[in-house]
């Protein structure tokens, strides 16, 4: 028994271990208190502790506490200071230890920060879409507060620009939003900032509230123009820009809605020789319970004026249509072309074919005999004026005797023009190429 106390004695001799404590910093509030944030501490402290080799098994570092006291600082810089530590070992090693202490020293460093505070107006961004058919309305988000203090360390509120509440347009299942959200910090690029230690929000939450409107997007039609444009020329275009607007009202007004028609009365181009501009407010041709959705309520209507041109056509008398013919007549054209005149835009006189222009003679109750000066009613598509109504003679003969009649003489046969005086010396009937601009008359 003598030889195995002694052998155990001598084995369990006293040695020495390092071991490092986590320091907890305790009274934190009276930094708070005094707008100070604990920037840098150190974040453990180290121990020598002598007990027997046996005692090791149970003495661990986490058998020992470390505290400084935040309230008791030493030092003359008012953000750099020194604390001082207290290391404690539980009660159920304390009579295992011999001995311990501070590696170094039981006095630490740290390093504080003033708070400051700053407040923001509080901005509102969206996610998501809105079901078709829907805008928010124009008087924009009610934010309850709209502004928000921030408490943060001093240093963090370089990187921060705004602060923000994001609303989700993708949830919204009626016509009232209202959400209850966080703020968040933004920087200068629209990042998202982390909150960090010792920066805290006025308030957490942000009420934000607005509501939907239903709209839909109509057509402006221009219903014509008053006045007279100068004389030789012509409205080719009409612009209306925007071409569409955006109305809000209630859904059953809005399906009686399809358009916005601008009266002509109020669009005068009397005497007009170049482009005119006419700009007018939109929402007094909306129905009543009807409003523009948007600030800007103006409307461009522009007419592009151009000047017109004359030209004439030789159209072969073949292609006029006779109405009234008697069955048992038969009618003859003296001549082989008539001449019309047109007055209209270079490139659409260009583009018009003689075969195009119809050409229609009532005949329908003229006598046997010659006939001279019928009128000859000219269709055009749009866009031309008639300058010259062309006449023809027209020779009727009764059909029983027609084998007997003698013929014409030829001259008076090729004599035959609506214009004797100048389009007898134009091109013969196989030449169906318009004639050169005649000398301009009024329409």
């Amino acid at each position: 028994m003598i030889l195995w106390a002694s052998v155990q004695a001598a084995s369990d001799k006293v040695v020495e271990q390092t071991f490092d404590i986590p320091i907890t910093y305790t009274n934190a509030s009276y930094l708070d208190e005094r707008d100070l944030y604990l920037k840098e501490a150190q974040k453990t402290i180290s121990i020598k502790v002598k007990a027997h080799t046996s005692a090791f098994r149970t003495i661990q570092a986490s058998r020992f506490t470390a505290t400084a006291d935040l309230s008791a600082r030493l030092g003359d810089d008012p953000y750099k200071k020194l604390v001082q530590v207290e290391v404690t070992p539980d009660a159920s090693i304390r009579n295992s230890i011999m001995d311990f202490s501070y590696r170094t020293s039981d006095w630490v460093s740290i390093t504080l920060e003033p708070l400051q505070t700053k407040e923001f107006t509080i901005e509102v961004v969206t996610s998501g879409e809105l079901p078709d058919g829907y805008r928010l309305s124009e008087d924009g988000f009610q934010i309850d507060p709209q502004t928000i203090v921030l408490r943060a360390p001093e240093s963090r509120f370089s990187s921060i620009n705004k602060v923000v509440v994001t609303v989700s347009l993708d949830s919204v299942e009626n016509e009232v939003i209202e959400q209850q959200l966080e703020p968040t910090l933004m920087d200068a690029n629209n990042k998202k900032v982390s909150m960090g230690d010792g920066m805290s929000f006025s308030t957490d939450q942000i009420t934000v509230r607005t509501e939907l409107l239903k709209t839909k997007d109509i057509p402006v039609i221009v219903e014509g123009f008053s006045g007279e444009l100068a004389q030789g020329y012509h409205c080719s275009e009409v612009m209306v820009s925007p071409a569409n607007v955006t109305i809000v009202g209630m859904r059953a007004d809005l399906a009686n809605v399809s358009s916005v028609t601008i009266p002509k009365e109020d669009l005068n181009i009397e005497g007009a020789t170049e482009d005119k501009d006419i700009f007018l407010d939109i929402t007094q041709y909306l129905p009543d319970n009807i409003t523009l959705y948007g600030e800007d309520n103006t409307v461009n209507v522009r007419f592009v004026v151009e000047q017109l041109e004359e030209r004439s056509y030789r159209i072969p008398v073949s292609q006029i249509e006779l109405i009234g013919e008697e069955e048992n007549r038969r009618y003859t054209f003296l001549g082989d072309t008539v001449v019309v005149t047109l007055m209209g835009l270079k490139e659409d006189l260009e583009s018009l074919k003689s075969e195009e222009i119809e050409l229609l003679v009532d005949v329908s109750g003229i006598t046997i005999g010659m006939n001279a000066g019928l009128a000859v009613e000219v269709s055009v598509r749009s866009g031309f004026v008639i300058q010259k109504m062309p006449t023809v003679s027209v020779i009727v003969r009764d059909a029983a005797v027609l084998p007997t009649e003698p013929s014409l003489p030829p001259e008076t046969e090729s004599s035959a023009e609506t214009e004797p005086e100048t389009e007898s010396e134009g091109p013969s009937e196989s030449e169906e190429e318009s004639l050169p601009a005649g000398t301009e008359e009024e329409p």
